[in-house]
């Protein structure tokens, strides 16, 4: 069944389909925590370094020295990006930076609400044309 079409006619159909959304959906709720969760990680640990090399200009070696002590402030997290990098994103190349899976998850997580709107008021409405069916036996 494809949870991004609206295609059941019995209950049963529906709640099977409810049950695929859901699931895709939560995979989806997590790989979206888990690159915010990098994103904000690296990003701590990127403010927490620059304070130490305060310069107006960048001196010769500025972005490796930079990126050593990055490395270091994210060293007490390192184990838990690993896990998440290795569960949720397989491919480092394409999602490397978590800032370019949110800009491509979170449209789907909008788009897969929609769905799941649309298809709450479609099953209403079968339940409404079902009910005047048995009224008028």
């Amino acid at each position: 069944m494809n949870i991004n079409e609206v295609s059941f006619t019995t209950k049963i159909e529906y709640l099977q389909w409810r049950a695929e959304w859901r699931a895709a959906y939560r995979e989806l709720s997590e790989k979206i925590r888990a690159a915010k969760w990098i994103r904000t990680v690296r990003a701590q640990a990127l403010s927490k370094a620059m304070p130490e090399l305060r310069e107006k200009r960048p001196f010769p070696g500025y972005y490796q020295a930079l990126n050593e002590l990055q490395k270091k402030y994210l060293e007490p997290t390192a184990a838990r990006t690993q896990i998440l990098m290795a569960k949720h994103f397989p491919n480092p190349v394409k999602c490397w930076y978590p800032a370019y899976a949110l800009k491509t998850m979170r449209p789907a997580a909008t788009a897969m609400l929609e769905v799941r709107k649309a298809s709450k008021m479609e099953a209403q409405r079968q339940f409404l044309a079902n009910q005047q069916k048995l009224e008028h036996i």
